[in-house]
């Protein structure tokens, strides 16, 4: 790249949060886990469908972004839900009936740069 050229925009990415422990400890089969992680998505854009931000992403779909990490259990997952709402930073969390538990939590789609110090302690979801 030479000094004319302009790096590329950063993507607008949506970030997925998932407890790891739904499947390591309570069992929970793969499918109903990505599913936990589908119902946070579509309550997040559905909730702020008039959001610039959702009608940007919306627009592009051959090119959205998404990252998935995970967290060991519900409180880490309840203390990165507090950091962005710290933050004013726009996410659903995700609770689970009739268990009433918290599973996930998705935000509006954001540049890296501007949430990724609220995800330094989680890690890929495998």
């Amino acid at each position: 790249m030479d000094s004319t050229t302009t790096p590329p925009p950063e993507p607008l990415t949506m970030f997925i949060v998932v407890r790891k422990d739904l499947s390591k400890t309570l069992g929970w089969p793969a499918g109903s886990v990505m599913t936990q992680a589908a119902h946070a998505a579509t309550a997040v854009m559905w909730e702020n469908r008039e959001d610039e931000a959702i009608k940007k992403y919306m627009g592009e779909l051959a090119t959205m972004h998404k990252v998935t990490y995970e967290v060991k259990n519900e409180n880490a997952l309840k203390t990165i839900a507090e950091s962005l709402s710290g933050s004013g930073l726009v996410h659903h969390v995700w609770i689970e009936q009739p268990e009433n538990i918290q599973t996930c939590l998705a935000t509006l789609p954001y540049k890296k740069s501007q949430v990724s110090e609220h995800f330094k302690k989680c890690s890929l979801y495998r």
